[in-house]
């Protein structure tokens, strides 16, 4: 009995085998392959647990056989690397956005100094200004009316060191410009450049000035009504260079951007000469050709301005207390022309030259100059 329970025994497991056989022989071959990598992982996991077991270390990820085979990352660690591209992604945007707001405070800025400023009675009516004055003293001497029902471009000589009769006189109220011509506006127009340095613009713009450049111009003589005058000191660093005293030189004439202007605008011309502006600084003026005028012009041609090479009194940086007086003149009639022609340009700009040169010989004795100065129009 027991022989024949053995052999049934064995015929169990001879046919459990040949099923087994079978049914591998019937197996797909993508269940093959599945098998395969469940029996990989299966050995990798063993590999780790071993591993584990062995060192008493906890490793991340998954340890493969195989020395050659790429590291897997674990949901864990896609989440993580997906959320510091995230955050950094929104500092980055941050930071735009931050450098998008202070350029368009800037370009605001700009635009606002474009159309007019942001001049205001407090800070032109400053009581230092009224010490600025008397140092020199500073006086504004009127020859003729100025009607409040018309625009003016004040054409403001010379340009001196620093402009201190120009600035005093039309940039502050404390030569009485406002109740010398009543209903008139003045407003002084400087290097486009001194705009572009923070808080100093907004302290010049709050004074009143405005860049000297054409749509500045426009704006202030064809958009902001009527009464205004434009101040513009027309040799501007050329200009500077050839300050002296005792030198009466002003540089005007290959200058008729501010005729054309004053043309298309309907703008009339008004000449202003300041006694005493070239008196304020001993210069060293260099030669014509010689290295440190080159080197001036160089600077003047990348920079907007001239070095000079000034002294005055007080530890050579105070200028020399001589009295200013800035005289007004006369205004020149222009007409109003959309396309000026080079004929009509070159006829205003004459008169506008002769203007200047009868105000400076009328008015040069009873400024404190003798007989004997001349006006050197270059």
């Amino acid at each position: 009995m027991s022989s024949l329970r053995c052999t049934a025994r064995e015929e169990e497991r001879i046919g459990a085998a040949g099923k087994r056989q079978e049914g591998a022989s019937e197996m797909p071959v993508a269940d093959k392959n599945g098998q395969e990598e469940e029996d990989e992982e299966e050995e990798d996991a063993e590999g780790d647990v071993s591993l584990r077991a062995r060192d008493g270390r906890h490793m991340r990820g998954s340890i493969s056989k195989d020395p050659g085979r790429e590291r897997r990352k674990t949901p864990n660690n896609v989440q993580g690397w997906i959320c510091i591209q995230d955050i950094a992604a929104s500092e980055t945007e941050a930071d735009l956005e931050v450098g998008q707001d202070l350029r368009s405070l800037y370009d605001l800025g700009i635009r606002g100094a474009v159309q007019g400023g942001r001049r205001t009675k407090f800070v032109r009516k400053w009581r230092v200004w009224k010490h600025f004055r008397d140092f020199f003293p500073i006086k504004l001497v009127k020859t003729a009316e100025l009607s409040p029902n018309k625009n003016y471009i004040l054409g403001c000589h010379p340009h001196g060191i620093m402009s201190a009769g120009g600035f005093a006189c039309f940039s502050t109220e404390s030569c009485g410009f406002a109740e010398a011509f009543p209903g008139v506006r003045s407003s002084l127009v400087v290097l486009a450049g001194l705009f572009r340095i923070p808080l100093f613009r907004e302290y010049i713009m709050s004074a009143g000035l405005c860049p000297v450049s054409k749509p500045s111009l426009v704006h202030l003589l064809s958009k902001n009504g009527k009464g205004n005058a434009v101040v513009i000191v027309i040799g501007g660093a050329a200009e500077s260079l050839a300050s002296s005293p005792g030198v009466n030189t002003v540089v005007m004439k290959q200058r008729k951007g501010f005729v054309r202007v004053a043309l298309e605008l309907g703008a009339d011309l008004v000449p202003v000469y300041s006694f005493g502006e070239n008196e304020l600084f001993r210069q060293i003026i260099f030669s014509d050709g010689s290295l440190g005028r080159r080197l001036q012009d160089l600077f003047k041609k990348i920079v907007g301005f001239a070095p000079c090479l000034f002294l005055g009194e007080h530890l050579a940086v105070l200028p020399y207390r001589t009295p200013i007086t800035t005289v007004v003149g006369s205004p020149i009639s222009v007409p109003k022309r959309a396309t000026p022609t080079e004929e009509e340009v070159d006829h205003y700009h004459r008169l506008y030259m002769e203007g200047l040169s009868k105000l400076f010989h009328e008015h040069k004795v009873s400024c404190g100059f003798s007989e004997n100065h001349k006006l050197q129009i270059i």
